[in-house]
């Protein structure tokens, strides 16, 4: 299991995407953690109405923006894949990413 952690603050108008390149991604054995970071635009309903339609995506909602170090630990400490990957709310990932890193991982 990778967990791609996503961090996420006023991403309303990137996350849909971001989201979705992980959600099409080659290798199928995800999690994908995004943690809002106090947005106060459309980020969190955005993340959870994603989550609602796909059972591997966790949302979490910080109460206080702590910056993007802080969200990235606290959506860590959640993970529970072997392996951790960082994306943020206006990156693309292609798809082959993840296969590409955990086949070089196990190498």
């Amino acid at each position: 299991l990778v967990s791609v952690v996503m961090t996420a603050y006023q991403a309303a108008a990137t996350i849909k995407v971001s989201i979705r390149s992980i959600q099409k991604q080659t290798y199928a054995h995800w999690e994908l953690i995004i943690v809002d970071d106090a947005s106060s635009d459309e980020t969190g309903e955005i993340a959870d109405a994603c989550a609602q339609q796909d059972t591997r995506i966790h949302v979490m909602h910080q109460p206080v923006n702590g910056g993007v170090s802080q969200a990235a630990n606290a959506g860590i400490a959640l993970a529970k894949g072997v392996y951790i990957a960082r994306l943020d709310s206006d990156d693309i990932a292609k798809p082959d990413r993840l296969a590409m890193q955990v086949d070089f991982l196990e190498a």
